[in-house]
């Protein structure tokens, strides 16, 4: 069937139906999910258009106020809260026919959950939307803009460390598939502060990797490891543990072994030795401009606003590549923030949701959405936006507390948006 839940949108059928709806902005396609199953007597009901048929009475529900607390997509709640249709009275006698159908014994959908363990559960659905469809309509609650769709995009993300892939998908052929698996794993334990389980999955990736094809890999890897080598106060040895891996990085890409050994003196706190470093890649003529952007994203962050206002001015023309615009606009954002300007929401909520975009697909981005959405969380509060503040701050709360957001959990504190007793962990 495709399903992983007895509720309405708990297929692929019912969410595929629901991309549909941003396409109209009338009853049409609810009109046309539930005419196959009324107008089809005599004829079983077919699985597929059941689903659909429940979906669209989902809608339905919703557009008399009649909430659910199954999962809804956020694609039909942005229709409802868009259109705020009013069903009418045959078009709702219409679906209660329909739902009768589906519970029916000619019913294609009823005989394979009856063929389940959940079949009681679906049954049980199927009568609390039959009631939420009788009752009387409701109120709908007001229309989310932008910032509230981002916000509950945002809230609906989960930041966890993914399970161990199983013990027998790391040997033979099943090793293709829980590579990435692992990977996962490493980055989003990198992410939360979970060392034990970055370690961990490097140790159990590292034997399904050969040392040719994935050359890459295992230096990312390498770096990875030096950097909570680093963390914990070991920065020379992390260094000295990368060395070997200078030939390897560099025919990556030159100035590829200075740009991660950047990375891993700053997890280590030592920003004097990775400026010098940064010094060195703009002075071999490796990548400049991206340099100038990530000193000014780390001042305009965890710095001097000053020195990163300055850097964004004196880059200006280099800054205005279309590819690097989100990013001056992030760092504009985090200024303008710091200063209480009212611009600051505008200029962050666009980037924090492309990293939240990002984000829904893996843990890769989850460290700099952290920053972001800290600072986008201030914005909120600054434009009176507090319990939304909240709510954000609730779901990347994780990802918040690093050593790179001290200066950030400092204006978090103050704005009485986090206890004053949160600490992030210090630096070595």
């Amino acid at each position: 069937m495709g399903a992983w839940s007895p509720d309405a949108f708990g297929n692929d059928d019912a969410l595929d139906w629901a991309q549909g709806l941003d396409e109209v902005d009338d009853l049409s396609l609810i009109e046309s999910a539930l005419s196959p199953v009324v107008d089809g007597r005599g004829q079983e009901v077919d699985a597929s258009q059941a689903s659909e048929a429940l979906a669209a009475l989902e809608v339905v529900a919703r557009l008399r106020g009649q909430v659910s607390e199954a999962a809804f997509p956020d694609v039909a709640d942005d229709w409802v809260s868009r259109t705020r249709l009013v069903p009418p009275e045959p078009l709702l006698r219409r679906g209660l026919a329909a739902l009768d159908r589906i519970e029916g014994s000619d019913s294609e959908l009823r005989a394979l959950w009856d063929e389940s363990d959940s079949v009681q559960d679906w049954l049980a659905s199927l009568a609390d939307l039959r009631r939420r469809l009788l009752a009387p309509p409701q109120p709908l609650a007001p229309a989310l803009d932008e910032v509230g769709r981002r916000v509950r995009s945002l809230t609906a993300l989960a930041f966890v460390v993914p399970p161990l892939p199983l013990p027998e998908m790391l040997q033979g052929p099943m090793a293709e598939f829980a590579r990435p698996q692992l990977f996962a794993r490493i980055l989003a334990a990198e992410a939360l502060g979970d060392v034990a389980a970055v370690r961990d999955g490097i140790a159990r990736l590292r034997p399904l990797l050969g040392p040719v094809a994935d050359a890459k890999l295992l230096w990312d890897l390498a770096v990875r490891e030096a950097k909570t080598r680093a963390a914990e106060g070991q920065l020379d040895a992390a260094l000295a543990d990368l060395q070997p891996w200078r030939d390897t990085a560099e025919s990556l890409g030159p100035g590829t072994f200075d740009m991660r050994c950047l990375a891993v003196c700053q997890d280590g706190g030592d920003y004097e030795r990775a400026e010098q470093l940064r010094a060195r890649l703009i002075g071999a003529g490796h990548g400049a401009v991206m340099q100038w952007l990530d000193l000014a994203l780390l001042q305009a962050r965890s710095g001097s606003a000053e020195t990163a206002a300055a850097l964004l001015e004196a880059n200006a023309a280099d800054f205005g590549n279309p590819a690097l615009l989100p990013w001056v606009n992030f760092a504009r954002g985090i200024l303008a923030v710091r200063a209480r300007a009212a611009e600051g929401l505008a200029l962050l909520t666009p980037w924090v949701e492309g990293r939240i975009a990002q984000a829904q697909s893996g843990p890769a981005v989850w460290p700099f959405l952290g920053i972001g959405v800290g600072w986008w969380a201030l914005a909120l509060h600054q434009a009176g936006r507090g319990g939304d503040a909240q709510a954000v701050l609730a779901a990347i709360r994780p990802l918040l507390l690093t050593p790179e957001n001290a200066l950030l959990v400092d204006a978090l504190k103050a704005a009485g948006l986090l206890e004053a007793t949160v600490q992030v962990p210090a630096l070595p």
